[in-house]
């Protein structure tokens, strides 16, 4: 064998030939995990990216959910809103699984309180299916309060004059914004409108467990009246018991729908000033799905009869 140790070179026997050897696999092993380490760094980033790519496609689509059922609202005609058999603005062809192209499809649904709590129906649901906190009759919101959040009438009455304090104060605040920033005087009576129902946990003498009561059956939006196709029987009732002269009509009215009959005009409400039968706003939650089946993102809105956006809010 010929020797080239005199070259320098160590031989493949000798202990340098080792260490090379040792210091070749450990670099192998160095950049084999730094490979597999940079690959999942990579595959993680692809799949967040595209499930943000999924979540923005669910996002849009639940957009155009809302832009459909604004549309609809905007363009109805129809004189009368309800839940049952007939009414616009249940109507599953209209609201249901709307496919938008091969992006995917929405669906638009609302909440209803029922006798088992809350459930999920296809379409809109007008705002009038709740009692107006900035409108309410004194005697219909205290009823509501009594029946619904379990307090004594006299705790009733303090709270619905406790509201009214607040909105008061809520809008002396609010002048003296206006002042500050240099806009006209205006009268400095009235009182504010509630921006939210969540307000009312701002009033005195309200606690969480009678504003978890009543909630559903409440409302800043609307005209002020109650829609007597939409709003429940408990909502009914309360009205019953407080416009005496309101009660007959009003269980006859519990009566009929318990049939599946809907009021179609004005007329039929006996000249019962604070019951309608026409929305003026409408609640709903916009579903979007994407086609390969991602989870749905949600938008919760609102919107008047022109089409306008009253609320909004992405969960």
């Amino acid at each position: 064998m010929f020797d080239c140790s005199f070259l320098g070179a160590p031989s493949p026997q000798s202990p340098e030939h080792g260490s090379v050897l040792i210091l070749a696999l450990w670099t192998l092993f160095f950049l084999a995990t730094l490979a597999l380490a940079v690959g999942a760094h990579v595959s993680a980033g692809l799949k967040l990216a595209g499930a943000m790519r999924q979540d923005a496609r669910g996002y849009h689509l639940a957009r155009a959910g809302v832009t459909h059922a604004a549309l609809a609202v905007a363009c109805n005609t129809n004189q009368w809103d309800g839940w049952g058999d007939g009414a616009w603005n249940s109507d599953p062809e209209r609201f249901s699984g709307q496919v938008v192209g091969d992006e995917g499809r929405f669906s638009i649904v609302h909440r209803v309180q029922g006798e088992d709590g809350v459930v999920m129906k296809v379409g809109l649901i007008g705002a009038e299916s709740r009692l107006n906190l900035n409108r309410a009759d004194r005697r219909i919101l205290e009823a509501l309060l009594v029946r619904v959040g379990g307090v004594s009438a006299g705790r009733a009455a303090a709270l619905y004059d406790a509201l009214h304090v607040y909105r008061e104060a809520k809008q002396q605040r609010l002048l003296t914004i206006r002042t500050a920033r240099g806009y006209p005087e205006s009268d400095s009576g009235g009182e504010a409108a509630l921006d939210t129902v969540h307000e009312l946990l701002l009033v005195e003498g309200m606690d969480d467990s009678v504003f978890a009561l009543i909630e559903p059956y409440v409302t800043v939006f609307g005209n002020g009246r109650i829609n007597a196709n939409t709003a429940s029987d408990v909502l009914l009732l309360a009205c019953a018991e407080a416009v005496d002269a309101a009660r007959q009509r009003i269980e006859e009215i519990i009566a009929e729908r318990e049939g599946g009959a809907a009021l179609h005009s004005a007329a039929e409400l006996s000249n019962i000033a604070f019951l309608t039968v026409r929305s003026t706003a409408f609640y709903g939650i916009a579903l979007g799905e994407t086609a390969t089946g991602g989870s749905a993102a949600r938008i919760a809105f609102v919107v008047d009869s022109t089409g306008y956006r009253r609320y909004w809010h992405e969960f």
